[in-house]
C-alpha cells in the first residue's frame, strides 16, 4: 500500500498556496515543536483559519532566489555523486491526512528525497561536523514520514559558495511525535472553524 500521493501542483503557485491551507506542510512542522525561527503557532493558526499569508519583501525574495539556486546546485551535485535524478514534487500523506511535503527532490525509485538549504557560514561549519539545525531536521523527518523514503540527501551552502552534504535517516520516534502534534493542531483548527460557522449561522 502506497504511503503517499503525488499532487500535480507547481510549488509556489496560487493553487499550491490554497491547497496547503488545509494541510500542515513539512516546513511548518517545526512550528508545532516551537523550533521555527520564522513563524509561531499563533501565526500558523491565522494562516490555516483565515488564510493570512507570511509577509514578503525584497530581502525575503532575494533569500528565496538564493534558496532556489542552492536547490539547483544540490540536484546537480546529487546527480554527479549519487547518479540519481531528484525532481521536485508535492506529496501528500495517505497515512496521516493532515500532512504534506513540497520536496526539493524525489528520486524515481521513491527511496530518496532531497532538501537544499542556504545558510550562513557559521551554521554551515556546524553542518560540516554533522550538526543539522533542529528545525531543518524536524522538517526533513516530516518529509520522510510523508514520502516513506529511506533517506534524505541534505545539501547546505553558504554565501561564499561553500557547501556540505549529509544523509539523514528516518527517526521513527520523531515520526510519532510529528503525527500526533499535526493531528492535534488541525483538530484545533477544525474546532475554531466550526465555531465560527455556527456564529455566522446564528447571526
Amino acid at each position: 500500500m502506497s504511503r503517499f500521493e503525488i499532487v500535480n501542483i507547481e510549488q509556489g503557485s496560487d493553487l499550491w498556496l490554497k491547497f496547503r491551507q488545509s494541510k500542515i506542510t513539512a516546513s511548518q512542522v517545526p512550528i508545532l515543536f516551537s523550533e521555527s525561527p520564522y513563524q509561531n503557532l499563533y501565526d500558523l493558526l491565522a494562516e490555516k483559519i483565515i488564510g493570512t499569508k507570511p509577509e514578503t519583501n525584497t530581502y525575503k525574495l532575494a533569500l528565496y532566489e538564493k534558496g532556489f539556486a542552492a536547490e539547483r546546485a544540490g540536484r546537480l551535485y546529487a546527480k554527479e555523486h549519487y547518479g540519481i535524478d531528484l525532481n521536485p514534487a508535492v506529496v501528500v500523506s495517505l497515512m496521516h491526512k493532515h500532512l504534506m511535503a513540497s520536496l526539493d527532490g524525489f528520486s524515481d525509485d521513491r527511496k530518496t528525497i532531497f532538501e537544499a538549504k542556504y545558510m550562513g557560514k557559521e551554521k554551515l561549519s556546524l553542518v560540516k561536523t554533522g550538526i543539522i539545525p533542529k528545525h531543518h531536521d524536524i522538517q526533513i523527518q516530516a518529509q520522510l514520514l510523508v514520502s516513506g523514503a529511506e533517506k534524505c540527501i541534505y545539501f547546505a551552502t553558504d554565501p561564499e559558495g561553500e557547501s556540505a552534504i549529509a544523509e539523514i535517516s528516518p527517526d521513527i520516534a520523531l515520526f510519532e511525535e510529528i503525527a500526533i502534534k499535526a493531528a492535534k493542531f488541525m483538530d484545533v483548527v477544525g474546532f475554531i472553524k466550526s465555531g465560527s460557522k455556527q456564529k455566522r449561522v446564528r447571526s
